[in-house]
């Protein structure tokens, strides 16, 4: 049984893990404008926003990257990740606000 049901639930009803697909498998020590070790801050951030009830999601090239590579794409400059608007809470909202360093 899950310690956090409410966050189960939660997770059950909005998640579908993609299973990635290395259709472009790149060396490892392929140049990248974005290093992966900010993988790292991803998650962070994502348990994060778990700790206050939001779902966050990839999206654009960030999801495309996973899908395609299972990884960030070599020349991107950029993440995107998605919340849904009625999860949002205060703190998040200042969170977002200030600045977060990689």
């Amino acid at each position: 049984m899950p310690a956090d049901w409410k966050a189960f639930k939660r997770d059950w009803k909005n998640g579908k893990y993609l299973e990635c697909t290395p259709l472009l498998e790149r060396p490892k020590n392929t140049s990248r404008k974005i290093p992966i070790k900010f993988l790292d801050r991803l998650v962070e951030f994502s348990n994060l926003l778990d700790k206050h009830n939001a779902t966050v999601f990839l999206m654009g090239g960030t999801l495309l990257g996973w899908a395609r590579e299972c990884s960030l794409i070599p020349h991107t400059t950029d993440t995107d990740f998605g919340m849904f608007s009625d999860e949002h809470s205060e703190f998040i909202h200042i969170f977002l606000q200030n600045s977060w360093d990689i």
